[in-house]
């Protein structure tokens, strides 16, 4: 859960063929944001950069599929029903 604005984000110790998902959810403030760029290692369909759901309590899924260990492919799917 989003207390703040996401300032910093490191990717570390990837492995080729991991993939998984992450969960990004609003706190009952919401407005959090993505202030610093999103890891160097991901790659977005079209070259666009996601930009997370601001509504209170949004949830939104991150999935990323990593080909090399230099190399992740992400999606960002928002405003998930709960």
């Amino acid at each position: 859960t989003l207390t703040a604005n996401i300032t910093s984000l490191t990717c570390s110790n990837i492995k080729a063929s991991q993939s998984g998902t992450i969960s990004l959810v609003q706190d009952g403030t919401g407005s959090r944001t993505m202030v610093a760029g999103w890891c160097s290692q991901f790659r977005w369909a079209g070259g666009v950069r996601g930009v997370l759901s601001t509504a209170i309590n949004a949830i939104d899924a991150l999935f990323y599929q990593c080909v090399t260990t230099a190399i992740c492919y992400v999606s960002l799917s928002k405003a998930q029903a709960n």
